[in-house]
């Protein structure tokens, strides 16, 4: 997301926000996920953004379905690549990510896992994925 916002270390938090902000606008993302992404990213919020649910699981749920919907807009629109380097050392939000992305937690399998060592996949399920 930093890369793809172009965010820059010497920019402000107000530049950075304003950058990912921009980058958001073209998938329409919600102001709710917009805040998720910022907190991600920490950035603070100025008060463009509504406060965060307090509870920190629920925000983490909501950041996965954030994320994950974010991929979805994008891929409709065109091919998205996500390259999880060293895959065999991902921590378990990642995995859960990566599980909702590829579709192994839902509905039909939208991705390859061809490439994905063997240990992942056994993680992410026999989804049937090619």
């Amino acid at each position: 997301m930093e890369r793809a916002a172009r965010l820059e270390h010497g920019d402000t938090a107000q530049a950075k926000l304003d950058k990912l902000d921009a980058l958001l606008a073209l998938s329409s993302t919600s102001i709710q996920d917009s805040a998720l992404f910022a907190e991600m990213l920490s950035l603070p919020n100025d008060g463009r953004y509504p406060p965060l649910e307090p509870a920190v699981e629920l925000r983490r749920q909501r950041m996965l379905e954030a994320v994950s919907r974010q991929i979805e807009s994008l891929a409709r629109q065109r091919p998205v690549l996500m390259i999880f380097e060293d895959a065999q050392w991902i921590d378990p939000t990642s995995l859960e990510v990566l599980g909702r992305v590829m579709g192994t937690d839902r509905g039909p399998p939208r991705a390859s896992d061809r490439d994905l060592p063997a240990g992942i996949q056994a993680t992410l399920g026999s989804g049937g994925l090619t």
